[in-house]
C-alpha cells in the first residue's frame, strides 16, 4: 500500500477550492479530530486533485460517525446547513455557495447482483478497496501528524500516470454493473484506455445490466448525458454493446451524433434521454419507457417521435402550409426538433423547421368574441371558423390584417347561407 506523505498536495487542495469549500473542510477536521477521527479526501476529488483538474466535488470521509461530525459544524460555522442525509451514511453541507459530501468510511456486501450494498463501518483501506476503479480508491489525509499523506492500496497513482481505467476486482460489475457504464463515462472524460482486461470483464457482465432498477440505469445515462463528451461516450458504448445489453433497441450512431450536435447548434437543445431511442418502433416504446424510466412527458416526445418517422413522407408531399401545419401541430415541440435533427430529407427538415420557427406562432387576430359578433353560431362552429382564418393566414390567402380576416368570415358565411 503506498501511503506516501506530500504536503504539497494540501497546497495543491486549497488552491482549487473556494475559500467557503475550505472553510468547510477545516471545520470538519476541526470537529472530527475532537472526537480522534481521521478525514480523507476520496474518491474523484482525490483522483482529480492528482491529475490538476478542476475539483467538480469535494467528497470527504471520516472514521466515525459523519452525521454527528456534520451536526456540529453550524457551532464552528454559523450559518452551514445540513442539506441532505442519505441511506449510506453521506451528509451534505452547504455554506454560501460551497457544497461539500461527508460520508462515513464504510466496507460493502453484495447479496446478489444489481443489489443496493449492505453497508458496515470500516477502515479508510477496506472503504478504499470497496470502490471502482484504482484511480477513485485513493485517499488523502488531511488532519492530524500524518495530513498530507496518500492512501492508495490498490496502485491508482500508478495507473493515473499510465491513463488507464482498471477495475479492483473480477466480481465488480457483477456486484453493480453501473460500474460499466461508469467505466466509459471516465474512460472518455479523461481521455484514458480501459485496460484490456477490465475491457474483457465489461464484455462478459454487460447482461448484469438487466439486474439494474430502471431508475438506477435512468440516473447512469443521465450523467452521461451531462458530459462534455457525451457522444463520444455513447458511440464507445454502442461499439461495446453495452446500450444494447440494456435494451435491443438502444443504439447510437454516428448519424445521431451527429443529430444531437445540430440539436445543440441549430435549436438551443441539449440531449435528452429519451433521444437514445430513436430506433425504437411503435411496438417498443412501451417498454422502453418502462427500462429507462422515462417520465410521462418523455414518453410522449419518443412516441410522437417515432410517429412523425411514419409521417415522412406525407410531410414532404405537402403542398400547402396548413397541410404542413395539421402533420405537425399536435407533436411536442421537444418532438419536432428530435425529427428536424434526425431525418435526412433537407425538404422535410426545412418543412419542420420553418413550423417551428414561423407557422406554429402565426394566430389570427380575431377571437371569439368577435367571430360571434360577425354572426358565427356559437360551440363548435366557432372552433373551425378560427381554423379555417388560420389556414388562410398561412397559406397566404389572408394577409395579416384584422379587416381581411373579418372579410374572410363573412365571405364564409354568405356561402353557408347560400349552400342552404
Amino acid at each position: 500500500m503506498n501511503m506516501a506523505r506530500n504536503p504539497k498536495l494540501i497546497n495543491k487542495l486549497s488552491a482549487r477550492m473556494t475559500s467557503d469549500a475550505a472553510r468547510l473542510v477545516d471545520a470538519v477536521c476541526a470537529v472530527a479530530g475532537t472526537r480522534g477521527y481521521r478525514v480523507f479526501l476520496v474518491g474523484g476529488p482525490a483522483r482529480d486533485l492528482l491529475l490538476g483538474r478542476r475539483l467538480r466535488d469535494v467528497d470527504l470521509a471520516v472514521e466515525g460517525s459523519a452525521g454527528s461530525v456534520a451536526a456540529d459544524v453550524p457551532d464552528v460555522i454559523p450559518g452551514v446547513e445540513v442539506v441532505k442525509r442519505s441511506a449510506f451514511g453521506t451528509v451534505t453541507l452547504y455554506f454560501s455557495g460551497a457544497w461539500i459530501d461527508i460520508a462515513s468510511t464504510r466496507s460493502e456486501f453484495y447479496r446478489r447482483p444489481g443489489a443496493l450494498p449492505t453497508v458496515r463501518p470500516a477502515r479508510i483501506d477496506a472503504d478504499l478497496r470497496r470502490r471502482d476503479f484504482t484511480v477513485n480508491a485513493m485517499a488523502l489525509e488531511l488532519a492530524g501528524s500524518d495530513r498530507g499523506r496518500l492512501i492508495d492500496p490498490a496502485g491508482g497513482a500508478r495507473d493515473l500516470r499510465a491513463r488507464v481505467i482498471r477495475v479492483l476486482h473480477d466480481g465488480s460489475f457483477r456486484d453493480d454493473a453501473t460500474r460499466i457504464l461508469r467505466a466509459v463515462r471516465l474512460e472518455q472524460r479523461l481521455g484514458f484506455t480501459i485496460e484490456p482486461h477490465t475491457l474483457a470483464l465489461m464484455r462478459r457482465d454487460a447482461g448484469y445490466l438487466a439486474t439494474i432498477s430502471g431508475a438506477r440505469i435512468r440516473a447512469e445515462l443521465l450523467r452521461v448525458l451531462g458530459e462534455p463528451r457525451s457522444a463520444r461516450i455513447l458511440l464507445r458504448l454502442d461499439d461495446l454493446g453495452i446500450l444494447r445489453a440494456i435494451h435491443t433497441v438502444l443504439a447510437f450512431s454516428p448519424r445521431q451524433a451527429r443529430a444531437l450536435a445540430w440539436l445543440e447548434r441549430e435549436a438551443a437543445r441539449p440531449a435528452a434521454l429519451w433521444h437514445l431511442g430513436w430506433n425504437a418502433a411503435e411496438k417498443d416504446v412501451a417498454a422502453l419507457v418502462t427500462r429507462l424510466a422515462l417520465t410521462r412527458g418523455e414518453a410522449r416526445a419518443l412516441m410522437s417521435f417515432v410517429r412523425l418517422r411514419e409521417m415522412e413522407d406525407a410531410i414532404k408531399k405537402a403542398r400547402r402550409p396548413s397541410e404542413v401545419d395539421n402533420l405537425l401541430s399536435s407533436s411536442p415541440v421537444v418532438a419536432l426538433y428530435a425529427f428536424a435533427a434526425m431525418t435526412q430529407s433537407r425538404p422535410v427538415r426545412g418543412r419542420v423547421v420553418d413550423y417551428l420557427r414561423v407557422l406554429r406562432h402565426v394566430r389570427p387576430r380575431l377571437r371569439g368574441d368577435d367571430l360571434l359578433a360577425l354572426g358565427v353560431q356559437p360551440g363548435l362552429e366557432v372552433g373551425q371558423m378560427l381554423h379555417r382564418i388560420r389556414a388562410g393566414r398561412l397559406d397566404g390567402e389572408i394577409r395579416a390584417r384584422r379587416r381581411e380576416e373579418e372579410a374572410f368570415v363573412r365571405r364564409c358565411l354568405e356561402s353557408s347561407v347560400e349552400a342552404r
